[in-house]
């Protein structure tokens, strides 16, 4: 996964290098078609105030369900109930119906209805961020996770990697990215170590002189196409439980 980015490989020698802060101006220049539809970004810019969008395909497939691979199956349904300005939920409508798995969309500012929906739809996937995840454990028994809840946590790059993860229980798994819908790192739903992350096989990864992740994106449907710097380090980690390679974050 590891490449050098002078590599000629993937024709990077000649890309703009730029970091986080440097980024949301970047994302709101790209070219306007017919195929493409808006979502917001997240404040890289602690002094932003205004809200800025950018461009991806309408057909985008949030990647985070296929991490799941045959496993998806013992679930029943797939509950989103992220923030409503992340404009995500076409990502993970097109994911689900690309893979077979009823979509549910739950109430973003009310985590006492999306439990009971959890409740009555398990076992079921359900997609939160961060700030959701407290409220929404608390609320659901620890039968009704052990009966199939199982919770995928959202949490963006604003300003800057975040120091820390909260730890939550073994029916979870962290994902962190970069802007909605585009994952950078994620633990993996085949283990409990929340310690291990796996690398999204959308970016080209390389390492920094002061040992900095960077990534290009491989993908079309990325905004932007450059070498970004990322605020965060990714050691060698071990082998996961799933057979892929995992890495030890932490903050650069």
């Amino acid at each position: 996964m590891w490449q050098h980015h002078k590599s000629k490989k993937h024709g990077v020698g000649d890309l703009q290098t730029v970091t986080l802060d440097e980024l949301s101006k970047l994302l709101t220049k790209t070219s306007d078609t017919e195929d493409l539809r808006y979502i917001p970004l997240p404040p890289f810019d602690e002094k932003r105030e205004s809200l800025a969008l950018t461009r991806t395909s309408l057909k985008r497939e949030w990647p985070i369900l296929k991490v799941f691979g045959s496993g998806l199956a013992q679930y029943r349904s797939v509950l989103h109930a992220a923030p409503n300005v992340w404009q995500m939920e076409p990502m993970v409508y097109h994911a689900c119906r690309g893979l077979g798995i009823p979509l549910a969309i739950g109430v973003a500012y009310s985590m006492p209805v999306t439990a009971e929906m959890a409740r009555q739809l398990r076992p079921v996937v359900v997609v939160l961020s961060e700030a959701q995840a407290s409220e929404f454990k608390s609320l659901l028994p620890q039968s009704a996770r052990i009966d199939g809840t199982y919770t995928v946590i959202v949490q963006h790059l604003y300003n800057g990697a975040p120091h820390t993860f909260t730890a939550f229980d073994s029916f979870s798994m962290r994902v962190l990215e970069l802007i909605p819908g585009f994952p950078l790192i994620y633990t993996c739903p085949t283990t409990d170590d929340h310690n291990l992350w796996h690398a999204s096989d959308e970016y080209v990864w390389g390492k920094e002189e002061n040992g900095a992740a960077s990534i290009i994106p491989l993908s079309a449907e990325m905004p932007w196409f450059g070498k970004l710097i990322l605020p965060f380090r990714l050691g060698r980690g071990s082998r996961c439980a799933c057979g892929r390679e995992a890495f030890a974050y932490s903050y650069a």
